[in-house]
């Protein structure tokens, strides 16, 4: 639980409070099946310089994993995730998303598991001003992977794949790409890890 308090002394129609709630729960028993979630909500208020204000807006996030091994060596883990962000500055619509993907995972070692699978997911706006369009969007990811230790004191999470995008209202084109994630960390002695981010 935090919060973020800003106060302006020359335009005090910008002072904002901003709570946040963050939680992450873990069901993780000695062999499988494994659940996580996380669920988040908090108010946002930024800087915009297109208007010259602050937008505000409440945002709302969901996301749970569940992984049950078919075999010693072989399982399938379901991911889904919602999120929302409902805007109180006139003139912005309410942005919404969500996922759900489906993976075959292998228990490479005991510490590495190596996935595929693919994952869909759907961005769609609401409440719009008059004159505005959505431009909502519906994403295939296609995802090779992998997470754990790949070697001693070199941790990992990885993806590479390939997006494909389609806008739901005409006029938009879509587009295919090929897209990476990697969170690599080293432990390079007792007191110093090296992290390297990268999307």
């Amino acid at each position: 639980i935090a919060a973020t308090m800003l106060s302006f002394a020359d335009h005090t129609h910008q002072k904002s409070f901003d709570p946040l709630v963050d939680a992450k729960i873990g069901y993780v028993p000695a062999a499988p099946p494994d659940m996580r979630g996380s669920f988040s909500f908090g108010q946002n208020s930024i800087a915009n310089e297109t208007v010259n204000d602050r937008t505000k807006s409440d945002d709302l996030a969901l996301d749970g994993s569940i992984l049950h091994l078919t075999t010693e060596k072989l399982g399938i883990r379901l991911v889904g995730s919602y999120a929302q962000s409902a805007y109180h500055t006139a003139g912005y619509s309410d942005v919404m998303n969500y996922s759900a993907g489906v993976f075959v995972v292998e228990q490479y070692s005991p510490k590495l598991k190596l996935l595929t699978g693919v994952t869909t997911l759907e961005w769609w706006t609401s409440d719009l001003a008059p004159g505005q369009r959505s431009v909502s969007t519906r994403d295939l990811r296609y995802t090779v992977g992998a997470e754990g230790d790949l070697a001693p004191k070199l941790t990992s999470n990885i993806q590479v794949g390939w997006l494909k995008r389609e806008f739901n209202s005409p006029g938009f084109t879509g587009a295919d790409s090929a897209y990476v994630s990697a969170q690599i960390s080293w432990l390079a002695s007792e007191k110093r890890t090296w992290s390297l981010l990268l999307s």
